[in-house]
């Protein structure tokens, strides 16, 4: 999923430049229904780089194909309009 590694590696190369790293990421999506589907998930991964953009890619993936095939809990299926990847701790 393109969309999930740009995003993964964009966060990755901000955190690197200001020299930090963090404890959770938050993935959030907005349907075309309006609706806000969000999950947090720890990132216990090392400092060498690349290794965090390569772990958010799976998380990132693995969320949406939840959210996308209905099996994650949440509002019906529906189109993507909007999706981030936020740092967090």
């Amino acid at each position: 999923m393109l969309v999930a590694r740009h995003i993964a590696e964009r966060l990755d190369a901000a955190l690197l430049d200001a020299g930090v790293r963090c404890g959770r990421v938050r993935i959030a999506a907005k349907t075309e229904r309006g609706d806000v589907l969000e999950r947090l998930w720890r990132t216990d991964v090392g400092t060498r780089q690349g290794a965090f953009a390569r772990h958010m890619e799976d998380r990132v993936r693995w969320q949406l194909e939840g959210w996308l095939s209905g099996t994650a809990a949440g509002p019906e299926a529906a189109p993507l309009t909007a999706l981030s990847v936020t740092a967090e701790d």
